[in-house]
């Protein structure tokens, strides 16, 4: 998912269960808004290591657990 090795796309998992708080953070960087209409071709990567269909499966899975979610747009100073 690397453009020039500028991104990134990382799964963060809270091992410990707190009532509020975030069991699960997806984290992806990007440079610019635009970065976001790229195709980094995850749904193929990912259905080539699971097999076909297995795409569609993660994301209705995903979506039944899901209780509530938050997003944020937050910027790293370097």
């Amino acid at each position: 998912m690397s453009r020039q090795g500028k991104t990134a796309f990382l799964v963060l998992d809270n091992n410990l269960h707190t009532t509020g708080g975030a069991d699960v953070s997806l984290v992806w960087s990007f440079d610019t808004y635009a970065d976001w209409a790229t195709d980094f071709n995850t749904k193929t990567a990912y259905e080539k290591q699971f097999g076909e269909g297995s795409w569609e499966r993660m994301i209705d899975e995903w979506m039944d657990i899901i209780v509530d979610y938050n997003s944020y747009i937050r910027t790293s100073i370097r």
